[in-house]
Protein backbone atom coordinates (compact mmCIF):
# COMPACT_ATOMS: atom_id res chain seq x y z
CA UNK A 1 0.00 0.00 0.00
CA UNK A 2 1.20 3.53 -0.77
CA UNK A 3 2.23 5.68 2.16
CA UNK A 4 0.06 8.81 1.99
CA UNK A 5 1.39 10.53 5.10
CA UNK A 6 2.57 14.07 4.51
CA UNK A 7 5.03 15.71 6.86
CA UNK A 8 4.81 19.35 7.81
CA UNK A 9 7.99 20.04 5.81
CA UNK A 10 6.58 18.19 2.77
CA UNK A 11 3.33 20.14 3.02
CA UNK A 12 5.20 23.48 3.08
CA UNK A 13 7.31 22.46 0.05
CA UNK A 14 4.23 21.37 -1.90
CA UNK A 15 2.38 24.57 -0.97
CA UNK A 16 5.30 26.76 -2.09
CA UNK A 17 5.59 24.88 -5.39
CA UNK A 18 1.84 25.18 -6.01
CA UNK A 19 1.87 28.92 -5.28
CA UNK A 20 4.85 29.44 -7.62
CA UNK A 21 3.15 27.52 -10.44
CA UNK A 22 -0.14 29.33 -9.93
CA UNK A 23 1.43 32.78 -10.06
CA UNK A 24 3.61 31.89 -13.06
CA UNK A 25 0.56 30.60 -14.94
CA UNK A 26 -1.22 33.96 -14.82
CA UNK A 27 1.77 36.09 -15.88
CA UNK A 28 1.10 35.63 -19.59
CA UNK A 29 -2.61 36.26 -19.17
CA UNK A 30 -2.06 39.49 -17.25
CA UNK A 31 0.24 40.87 -19.94
CA UNK A 32 -2.26 39.95 -22.67
CA UNK A 33 -5.28 41.31 -20.82
CA UNK A 34 -3.55 44.62 -20.07
CA UNK A 35 -2.76 45.09 -23.77
CA UNK A 36 -6.34 44.17 -24.66
CA UNK A 37 -7.73 46.75 -22.24
CA UNK A 38 -5.35 49.45 -23.57
CA UNK A 39 -6.32 48.70 -27.19
CA UNK A 40 -10.01 49.21 -26.48
CA UNK A 41 -9.80 52.00 -23.92
CA UNK A 42 -10.67 54.80 -26.35
CA UNK A 43 -12.51 52.71 -28.92
CA UNK A 44 -15.98 53.70 -30.05
CA UNK A 45 -18.46 50.91 -29.36
CA UNK A 46 -21.53 50.61 -31.58
CA UNK A 47 -24.59 48.69 -30.38
CA UNK A 48 -26.39 46.78 -33.12
CA UNK A 49 -29.71 45.10 -32.18
CA UNK A 50 -30.39 41.67 -33.67
CA UNK A 51 -31.83 38.26 -32.87
CA UNK A 52 -29.92 35.09 -32.11
CA UNK A 53 -30.15 32.26 -34.63
CA UNK A 54 -28.52 29.59 -32.45
CA UNK A 55 -31.90 27.96 -31.73
CA UNK A 56 -35.56 28.48 -32.52
CA UNK A 57 -36.22 30.83 -29.58
CA UNK A 58 -34.73 33.77 -31.50
CA UNK A 59 -33.72 35.66 -28.37
CA UNK A 60 -33.05 39.36 -28.70
CA UNK A 61 -29.41 40.35 -28.57
CA UNK A 62 -27.20 43.36 -29.04
CA UNK A 63 -23.93 43.07 -30.93
CA UNK A 64 -21.19 45.31 -29.59
CA UNK A 65 -18.84 46.38 -32.39
CA UNK A 66 -15.47 47.79 -31.36
CA UNK A 67 -12.91 49.06 -33.89
CA UNK A 68 -15.04 47.66 -36.72
CA UNK A 69 -15.14 44.10 -35.34
CA UNK A 70 -17.87 42.25 -33.48
CA UNK A 71 -16.53 42.20 -29.95
CA UNK A 72 -19.31 40.86 -27.74
CA UNK A 73 -22.95 39.79 -27.75
CA UNK A 74 -25.34 40.61 -24.91
CA UNK A 75 -29.03 40.04 -24.33
CA UNK A 76 -31.46 42.71 -25.53
CA UNK A 77 -33.37 44.11 -22.52
CA UNK A 78 -36.47 44.98 -24.59
CA UNK A 79 -36.97 41.50 -26.09
CA UNK A 80 -40.34 40.06 -24.93
CA UNK A 81 -39.09 36.50 -24.32
CA UNK A 82 -35.42 36.67 -23.38
CA UNK A 83 -35.75 39.95 -21.41
CA UNK A 84 -32.05 40.81 -21.64
CA UNK A 85 -30.76 37.29 -21.05
CA UNK A 86 -28.61 35.32 -23.48
CA UNK A 87 -27.53 31.70 -23.06
CA UNK A 88 -23.96 30.42 -23.46
CA UNK A 89 -24.65 29.43 -27.05
CA UNK A 90 -25.81 32.96 -27.83
CA UNK A 91 -22.79 34.54 -26.16
CA UNK A 92 -20.49 32.19 -28.08
CA UNK A 93 -22.04 33.13 -31.41
CA UNK A 94 -19.64 36.09 -31.67
CA UNK A 95 -16.84 33.63 -32.48
CA UNK A 96 -18.78 32.18 -35.43
CA UNK A 97 -18.42 35.43 -37.37
CA UNK A 98 -14.64 35.06 -37.58
CA UNK A 99 -14.43 31.25 -37.79
CA UNK A 100 -12.12 29.91 -40.48
CA UNK A 101 -14.85 27.35 -41.30
CA UNK A 102 -17.51 29.99 -42.00
CA UNK A 103 -18.80 30.13 -45.57
CA UNK A 104 -18.51 33.65 -46.98
CA UNK A 105 -19.75 32.96 -50.51
CA UNK A 106 -22.09 30.48 -52.21
CA UNK A 107 -20.67 27.12 -53.26
CA UNK A 108 -22.03 24.94 -56.07
CA UNK A 109 -21.68 21.17 -55.92
CA UNK A 110 -19.68 19.90 -58.89
CA UNK A 111 -19.25 16.31 -57.75
CA UNK A 112 -19.08 14.07 -54.71
CA UNK A 113 -17.71 16.29 -51.91
CA UNK A 114 -16.50 18.82 -54.50
CA UNK A 115 -17.65 22.43 -54.67
CA UNK A 116 -16.76 25.55 -56.60
CA UNK A 117 -17.39 29.16 -55.56
CA UNK A 118 -20.07 31.04 -57.50
CA UNK A 119 -21.43 34.59 -57.32
CA UNK A 120 -24.49 35.50 -55.28
CA UNK A 121 -26.28 36.49 -58.48
CA UNK A 122 -25.64 33.06 -60.01
CA UNK A 123 -26.77 31.30 -56.82
CA UNK A 124 -30.03 33.28 -56.66
CA UNK A 125 -30.68 32.68 -60.35
CA UNK A 126 -30.17 28.91 -60.10
CA UNK A 127 -32.32 28.63 -56.97
CA UNK A 128 -35.12 30.66 -58.59
CA UNK A 129 -34.97 28.52 -61.75
CA UNK A 130 -35.23 25.29 -59.74
CA UNK A 131 -38.09 26.60 -57.58
CA UNK A 132 -39.99 27.84 -60.65
CA UNK A 133 -39.52 24.45 -62.33
CA UNK A 134 -40.90 22.63 -59.26
CA UNK A 135 -43.89 25.00 -59.05
CA UNK A 136 -44.60 24.63 -62.76
CA UNK A 137 -44.48 20.81 -62.62
CA UNK A 138 -46.13 20.20 -59.23
CA UNK A 139 -48.04 23.39 -58.31
CA UNK A 140 -47.37 26.13 -55.76
CA UNK A 141 -48.36 23.91 -52.83
CA UNK A 142 -45.27 21.78 -53.52
CA UNK A 143 -42.90 24.45 -52.16
CA UNK A 144 -42.52 25.47 -48.52
CA UNK A 145 -39.94 27.79 -47.06
CA UNK A 146 -39.10 26.77 -43.51
CA UNK A 147 -36.27 27.09 -41.03
CA UNK A 148 -34.03 24.27 -39.88
CA UNK A 149 -34.71 24.47 -36.15
CA UNK A 150 -36.90 21.89 -34.46
CA UNK A 151 -40.11 23.02 -32.80
CA UNK A 152 -38.99 24.14 -29.41
CA UNK A 153 -39.02 27.08 -27.08
CA UNK A 154 -40.81 30.31 -27.87
CA UNK A 155 -41.30 29.60 -31.59
CA UNK A 156 -44.08 27.03 -31.12
CA UNK A 157 -46.95 29.59 -30.86
CA UNK A 158 -45.56 31.50 -33.84
CA UNK A 159 -45.26 28.40 -36.04
CA UNK A 160 -48.68 27.11 -35.03
CA UNK A 161 -50.33 30.46 -35.73
CA UNK A 162 -48.61 30.65 -39.13
CA UNK A 163 -49.87 27.17 -39.99
CA UNK A 164 -53.37 28.09 -38.89
CA UNK A 165 -53.27 31.33 -40.87
CA UNK A 166 -52.08 29.53 -43.98
CA UNK A 167 -54.57 26.70 -43.34
CA UNK A 168 -51.91 24.12 -44.01
CA UNK A 169 -52.00 20.61 -42.69
CA UNK A 170 -48.72 19.11 -41.62
CA UNK A 171 -48.68 15.34 -41.66
CA UNK A 172 -46.10 13.44 -39.70
CA UNK A 173 -45.19 9.89 -40.44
Amino acid sequence: MVDTKLSRRGFIKASAATAALASAGTAGFNAWSNEYVKAGANAEIKEIPSTCNACSSKCGMIGLVKNGRLWKLTGHPDHPYSKGKLCARGHGYATVVYSQDRLTQPLKRIGEKKFEPITWEQAYKEIAEKLNKIIKEHGPQSVALTEDHALQGNSIPLVLSMRLALRTIIRTM
